[in-house]
């Protein structure tokens, strides 16, 4: 998990809510953990459950899934990375998107010059062939 995830996931634990800018980032700009971790949080919010990080804890430790890619430990160490105000988890969530959105760019990047040496290729051949 990134700083910006443990400050998010911190605040989160913290509060026992979600908050709506944390729940608007696209769901493939946080890590997998992140993203396991946060899905859980929602859930629960969404059955309209309040928690704790001690809650968390345990669901990770039940949890095979979670347990592999996320220690407990850093569940209930997170509230210490916890942000004092909604501003500064809407940063921390700003950070997490522009990661997202940068490396985006570069997959794409990476896509297009693949497809340009596959066609290359491609009409390599066809010249050789001819």
């Amino acid at each position: 998990m990134s700083t910006a995830e443990r400050q998010i996931l911190g605040w989160c634990l913290e509060r026992g809510e979600v908050p709506a800018c944390v729940a608007g980032v696209h769901a493939e700009a946080w890590s997998g953990p992140m993203a396991l971790l946060l899905d859980v949080l929602v859930g629960w919010q969404a059955m309209g459950a309040k928690w704790l990080p001690t809650d968390l804890w345990a669901h990770v430790q039940a949890d095979a899934r979670l347990s592999r890619l996320v220690w407990p430990g850093e569940v209930l160490c997170a509230p210490l990375a916890a942000p004092w105000d909604l501003e500064e988890v809407e940063a921390a969530c700003e950070v997490v998107t522009r990661a997202h959105r940068e490396t985006a760019w570069w997959v794409a990047l990476a896509h297009e010059i693949e497809e340009a040496r596959y066609q290359a290729r491609v009409e390599w051949v066809c010249r050789m062939a001819a």
